[in-house]
Parts: C-alpha cells; structure tokens; sequence
C-alpha cells in the first residue's frame, strides 16, 4: 500500500519495484528487459535508481544466461514451437536426458490447469 499512497498522494519514497530498464538503470541488460531495482516513487509515477554496473562475472555467469533463457520461452510462446520449450528444459542442468524433458513437457501439457497453454502449443 505505501507506493500506492506514494503514486496517488504524492508522497515521495524509495521502493523495491519492477520496471523496464528503459535508461539503463542496469548498464549491459536490455532496455526493454523488466528489472528489480530501487524506484523513486511519486504523484508523477516511478523512476528507476540508478545502480553501479554489475561485475562482469555476475553478468557473464548468471544474468546474461537467465535473460536467454527467459526470451527463449518468451519466443517459444510467440512462434508457438514446443521445440522451443523443450529446448528451455534441456538447459536446465536438472534435466538429466531428452526422455526426461519430453516425458515433463506431455505431464506439463497434459495437466488440465495448463489447458490454455497447452492449446497454443498444439495447435501449431
């Protein structure tokens, strides 16, 4: 509630937000990625507090690799391909062979909670 009260009563405050890196809040990750950053929020909106750039470690190792990941599934959704999804898994270092991944891609699928996306997958 208090960035709520922050955006309609115009009572400045520095909040935990999530927002599009739009002037490189985050130097080296995209633009139009969505980050959790520090915000300054007010009655004129939120704006992202610039942070320090990441060590080239951490970037190299673990963020640009989570942002590959994540638009492979964003792509996987867009051109409706299940191979792509199933790529994803395959990444994962949890999955163990290509048996493994398929077989939790048709549960995944199958589960009737899972009915809407399912359709979109299927239907290509």
């Amino acid at each position: 509630m208090p960035i709520i009260n922050s955006l309609i009563n115009d009572v400045e405050g520095i909040y935990q937000v999530n927002i599009p890196n739009e002037r490189e809040i985050i130097k080296g990750l995209p633009k139009d990625l969505v980050i959790e950053c520090q915000g300054v929020v007010n009655g004129s909106g939120v704006r992202g507090v610039i942070a320090p750039p990441l060590p080239r470690k951490l970037m190299t190792s673990i963020m640009i690799p989570r942002w590959h990941r994540a638009e492979l599934v964003i792509e996987a959704l867009r051109s409706r391909d299940r191979d792509l999804i199933l790529h994803r898994l395959l990444a994962d270092p949890r999955t163990r062979s290509l048996a493994q991944a398929e077989s939790l891609l048709d549960e995944w699928f199958a589960d009737p909670r899972n009915e809407r996306i399912a359709r979109i997958f299927k239907a290509h």
